[in-house]
């Protein structure tokens, strides 16, 4: 909320400086945003008496003023094309380098249709002052020439904008509240506000004023004022100073008090215009309800509402006039020719005005206090203050108060324990001080004994609930920077590492960098799962199943990640996806196990393309977890159902199976309604865990060059990459370093395919020379041929 420091300096009574105030409350629980010098808006803004007037030579709706401007001069030309300005006027004038607040245009001396205009006569709209955009402003006849204009408005003010968390918006999103925070910080209690006279005892037997509250829930508390004789004007320039200071337009006398008195108590007001509302002269009637379906809804900003039965109106006899608590109807709005007035007080649900809210897409600054939840008292004060100010600036008698009321006057009592304030503290408290502290936020102490006692707290603070919320009111009114660090007196242990939830991390980050999202399903599946995916083993099913697909506890990861490619595929030509997650079986030896699956897709990519995608993934995952190369072999058919027969491979690190990968069986994409190809994988996480050796082992760079050497041949269709790359390991000799598949193609007619591989030969006691290379290659080779493989000599 933004703050006024010249009106929260005179309702706080507080003698610091702008910067130390908003230091003092911000150390003290409230976080401030911005210190803004309102009068640097209107910097080369002045006071300028206009001394002629004369029509432009080349425009019939422009004129041209001389203007005496005071230091600035005392015969300025602007062309002005405004209809209302008179000789012997005070306007306000936008000097050369003025920047106008709303739109940001920046004021330069300038030649308008050929005529000298050295600056510019502004409107209210244009100033960021008011809403009237009809014609230029016109300041009071008392002013000098010259005068700054922040001055002649009384904006020379500075703005101190700070956040107001929901559990303190019940009495801070006002300036009362804000101003009893800053006097117990300073060790104070706040002037009360007081009044001469009690409208509330304006009561008739024959009331002109009819209020009913159909549902009390949602309205608690409804007061409607009845006055005569309103003369609708501009509020005083004081009073708009201080709405523009806290972030609102002035509009007129009526809507700126309500607005006024908003600000400085927190309860929201409105004020209708009487003889717009259903009735006669001598009886009108306002009804609180719920909307009709599909009742509409004019609003003062023009736009419609299509309001439901969930929306809460004030409404006539006929018609909705307001959208509670929120925004009011144009139907009923003040206007120039308005004499009686309704001014509303009232108090709304703050759940039933936050739903409206969000339903209508609607924020308002009544909107943002009752959403939050305020004290049904807050509006008889606000209803004092208000009627107050309407018969002294608008000229308005009061004749009724009709109130409507349906809530209990509940004192709320939490227990006092200075014992536990110590405790809670870390720090000893003066009794004296602490009891202070309370009573200058508005808490009445009624002690027991000298260290506890009981403690009423004030209406508007509908956030204290126990005792230590009045530790944490002490504490920050002492100040937090005040309480001195102890240390521990016990010793802290090292704790253990959890080598398991890190080895999680690990693989979420390795996936991540790999291109993959991470999915995290339900951990059951459904009886069609089982039936295409063939899923073997006792399944533990749900007595309760929160749908009639999720039955069953999931024995795999499988089935909810294909699930995920199946629904992702229609939105998107490739991505990965992986996840890290429980499975369950009926064994108690086995009852719980940690999987890690994923599922690559890419369109742009062929089967074989996809699968050694996949499969690369998958080798550097586990190279940067384990260190270990993976190495694969045949999927036996007779285990798994949920990946494709002859498109699958067993995972493993040395000699151990820790997993299994391959293309998604053909009946499970049926079951999903594609053809499309997926890739899968599921990796058992403990046994990944079990091949980390905990211990790196760093080797030297090499020092001498290596011999690379490239070699190709075709084998027969059913050979592995991991038969043919074992046959180059043991026939490779001692100085084979490194063997990289680069190249693999399919010939079908021939029942064959073919390997490329790159091998790299290493001496680390002498380079190697080309003869040796070249020897261990034709070793390798020898063997290649005598398994049957046809190696791709050059020619």
């Amino acid at each position: 909320m933004k703050f006024s420091y010249n009106w929260l300096k005179k309702i706080s009574g507080t003698n610091k400086e702008a910067g130390e105030l908003a230091e003092m409350v911000m150390l003290k629980g409230f976080e401030l945003e911005e210190i803004e010098n309102l009068g640097e808006r209107f910097e080369n803004f002045a006071v300028g008496e206009i001394k002629a007037i004369r029509s432009h030579q080349d425009a019939d709706k422009l004129k041209v003023a001389l203007l005496d401007v005071g230091k600035y001069g005392s015969e300025v030309q602007i062309v002005c094309g405004a209809g209302n300005i008179k000789e012997g006027q005070k306007v306000p004038v936008a000097l050369p380098g003025a920047v106008l607040p709303q739109s940001k245009i920046k004021i330069e001396k300038t030649k308008i249709r050929g005529v000298r205009s050295a600056g510019m006569l502004c409107s209210q709209d244009e100033l960021g002052t008011g809403k009237d955009a009809s014609g230029i402003m016109l300041l009071d006849q008392n002013l000098a020439p010259g005068t700054n204009l922040a001055e002649a408005l009384e904006l020379k003010d500075l703005v101190l904008e700070f956040d107001i968390l929901p559990n303190r918006a019940h009495d801070c999103l006002s300036y009362r509240g804000m101003a009893r925070e800053i006097a117990a910080m300073e060790g104070r209690k706040i002037k009360k506000q007081t009044s001469d006279k009690k409208f509330s005892k304006l009561k008739k037997k024959g009331s002109s004023l009819e209020i009913k509250v159909e549902d009390k829930k949602l309205c608690p508390l409804y007061m409607g004022a009845v006055l005569e004789n309103a003369a609708i004007k501009p509020s005083p320039f004081w009073m708009q100073a201080r709405l523009i200071a806290s972030g609102l337009e002035p509009i007129n006398n009526v809507v700126d008090i309500t607005n006024y008195v908003m600000l400085e108590t927190g309860n929201p007001l409105h004020a209708f215009d009487l003889d717009r509302l259903d009735g006669d002269r001598a009886g009108k009637k306002i009804v609180i309800r719920k909307a009709n379906e599909k009742e509409k809804l004019f609003l003062l900003d023009g736009s419609e509402l299509n309001l439901s039965r969930e929306d809460l109106v004030i409404a006539d006899g006929k018609k909705a006039l307001a959208l509670a608590g929120i925004k009011g109807g144009k139907d009923s709005g003040i206007s120039g020719e308005t004499t009686r007035l309704v001014l509303e007080a009232a108090n709304f649900n703050a759940y039933s005005i936050r739903k409206s809210r969000q339903r209508h897409a609607i924020q308002t600054d009544s909107q943002a206090r009752f959403e939050k939840n305020i004290s049904p008292l807050m509006a008889q004060s606000a209803m004092q203050r208000a009627l107050e100010l309407l018969e002294k600036y608008a000229g308005a008698k009061v004749t009724e108060v009709v109130e409507d009321s349906h809530f209990e006057k509940k004192e709320q009592v939490v227990d006092f324990d200075l014992k536990s304030v110590e405790k809670l503290l870390g720090r000893e408290v003066n009794k004296k001080q602490a009891i202070k502290i309370l009573e200058n936020l508005g808490f009445e102490l009624n002690m027991k004994n000298d260290s506890a006692g009981k403690a009423k707290v004030p209406f508007w603070r509908l956030d204290i609930e126990s005792k230590h919320d009045l530790t944490e009111e002490i504490g920050r009114i002492i100040g937090y920077e005040n309480i001195k660090p102890v240390s521990l007196k016990t010793e802290i242990e090292e704790p253990v590492r959890n080598l398991s939830r890190e080895l999680e991390w690990k693989i979420k980050d390795v996936f991540s960098g790999l291109g993959f999202d991470e999915v995290i399903n339900y951990s059951f599946y459904g009886d069609k799962d089982v039936q295409s995916g063939k899923i073997k083993g006792v399944h533990l099913e749900l007595e309760n199943p929160i749908a009639s697909d999720q039955n069953l506890i999931r024995r795999t990861l499988l089935p909810g990640i294909i699930a995920n490619a199946a629904f992702n595929r229609k939105n998107f030509s490739n991505f990965k996806l992986f996840e890290i997650g429980r499975i369950h079986g009926k064994e108690w030896e086995n009852y719980e196990t940690v999987r890690a699956g994923g599922v690559c897709f890419n369109k742009d990519l062929s089967r074989e393309e996809l699968f050694y995608e996949a499969k690369g993934d998958l080798e550097a995952a586990l190279k940067y977890l384990t260190g270990k190369e993976a190495t694969f072999h045949f999927l036996d058919r007779e285990e798994e159902n949920l990946l494709h027969p002859a498109r699958s491979a067993f995972v493993y690190l040395d000699q151990e199976k820790i997993g299994k990968m391959g293309e998604a069986h053909p009946q499970v994409l049926e079951r999903h309604k594609t053809k499309e190809p997926f890739c899968l994988f599921e990796l058992d996480f403990d046994k990944i865990y079990n091949n980390i050796s905990g211990k790196k082992v760093f080797k030297k760079i090499a020092k001498l060059p290596s011999a690379e050497r490239d070699l190709a041949m075709f084998v027969d269709v059913q050979k592995t990459y991991a038969q043919v790359k074992e046959i180059i390991e043991k026939s490779g000799g001692e100085y084979l370093k490194s063997i990289e598949l680069f190249d693999i193609y399919l010939n079908k007619k021939e029942n064959k395919k073919s390997f490329a591989f790159h091998l790299e030969f290493y001496n680390p006691e002498k380079t190697l020379t080309s003869e040796e290379a070249d020897k261990a290659v034709e070793k390798i080779i020898k063997r290649l041929e005598n398994e049957g493989t046809e190696v791709r000599r050059n020619q």
